[in-house]
């Protein structure tokens, strides 16, 4: 494709035959280096050439060829990159390229850059009236299949064709550069809520005001692009003004007839040719938004479900815990409950066994002695059991309801 725009330059009256050349050679050695034109999508290559014309003159500089070459290279190189970045909002990317890549404003300025040739007012004017006409298939005007051919570098033209790019090489180029950009492009608005933008002609101004433009704010460029983007999106009307933006092309057509073919054959049919994709787009956009919609709405049901599954299972759990603990407690008092009657026993044990030895003891000392012990045991075992072991119970439950307690709340 390089080689194609290098033939271009040198095969029309160039005046920097020699300078181009070299521009043209060192921006394919650069090309081949660092492969950036071979990543572009091929719906943008057209695009992104005929921005590499319009580039070169804006920073051609005679006596420093390799800046002129760096500089044409990053300043078409950093536009791509904006309306890459944008396509990154949009779900139909091959679609939005095919709209942004066909920009008639931006192929009829590279070509004028290349084609120099000085025309009279009156052979463009004539040569323009002629382009007004319908092609033979009735689908659409002349000018707007000369751009066509322009724009996508079409190849293989038929006489038809050929034919029309042999009028389209008699116009003023400046004037119909102003005819394309303001009454053809900035005649269809979008509208919502009865406030109209003009968001297709902004967004193909911008990326020309780009490529003349040496310096570049990318964020700012790309914000504006966004702007506009969203205002075509949200539009509840696509359609062609009433009132045509003037242009000396048409301020230099008197006849009414002739301006209402200029209208029809034109701008309608430019419309008509726009409205399909940028239709498609939107609806693309819009069911993309559904989408994202339904499965933000699904993920929050499932999340709230998921939710409510933790939840209830952490209850359970904790209930689980809640009655481990307390069957544990439980089992600890009836523990100690046992050790307390087990050791009643041994001590009634013993005292049985001291009122069986008192039968076979006569002496009266020993006797008292005997009875003093027996009295004492028997004093402390009722003690501990009037006082101590139900206190040690007490207790237990009392610990038992309170942790209970403390957890309920």
């Amino acid at each position: 494709m390089l080689s194609i725009l290098k033939n271009k330059f040198l095969n029309n009256n160039n005046k920097n035959k020699k300078s181009y050349e070299e521009i043209i050679d060192k921006i394919t050695i650069k090309n081949q280096k660092e492969m950036i034109f071979d990543r572009i999508p091929t719906e943008l290559l057209n695009l992104t050439y005929n921005l590499l014309y319009i580039s070169i003159n804006t920073n051609y500089n005679k006596n420093n060829i390799d800046k002129t070459v760096n500089n044409s290279f990053n300043h078409t190189k950093t536009i791509i990159e904006v309306i890459m970045k944008l396509s990154e909002r949009i779900i139909n990317k091959q679609l939005f390229y095919n709209i942004i890549g066909n920009n008639h404003i931006i192929a009829l300025n590279a070509y004028r850059i290349i084609h120099s040739e000085q025309v009279s007012n009156e052979k463009s004017e004539e040569s323009i009236l002629k382009l007004m006409e319908l092609t033979e298939d009735q689908k659409y005007s002349k000018l707007q299949r000369a751009l066509d051919i322009v724009s996508m570098g079409i190849p293989n033209l038929s006489k038809e064709d050929k034919d029309i790019m042999m009028t389209f090489k008699l116009i003023d180029y400046t004037k119909l550069s102003e005819f394309i950009s303001g009454s053809v492009y900035g005649s269809i608005y979008n509208s919502k809520n009865g406030i109209k933008s003009y968001s297709i002609y902004n967004i193909h101004r911008l990326v020309y005001n780009m490529a003349i433009r040496a310096s570049i704010n990318t964020e700012s460029k790309l914000n504006e692009m966004i702007t506009h983007l969203d205002l075509l999106y949200t539009a509840d009307e696509i359609a062609v003004a009433k009132d045509i933006r003037e242009s000396d092309v048409l301020n230099s057509i008197k006849d009414k007839a002739i301006m209402d073919k200029v209208v029809n054959n034109v701008i309608n049919n430019y419309f008509n040719g726009m409205k399909p994709a940028i239709s498609e787009l939107i609806k693309k956009e819009a069911e993309g938004a559904k989408k994202i919609q339904d499965k933000e709405v699904r993920e929050r049901h499932v999340g709230k479900m998921r939710e409510e599954e933790i939840k209830k299972s952490e209850e359970e759990i904790k209930k689980k815990r809640e009655k481990e603990e307390m069957k544990e407690n439980l089992n600890k008092v009836e523990e100690e409950t046992k050790n307390i009657w087990g050791r009643a026993r041994i001590i009634r044990d013993r005292i049985n066994n001291i009122w069986d030895g008192i039968d076979n003891i006569n002496n009266a000392n020993t006797l008292r002695c005997i009875l003093i012990v027996v009295f004492t045991l028997n004093f402390i075992s009722i003690i501990y059991y009037n006082e101590s072991a139900p206190k040690k119970i007490t207790q237990k439950l009392n610990l038992i309801k309170k942790q209970k307690k403390q957890k309920t709340k």
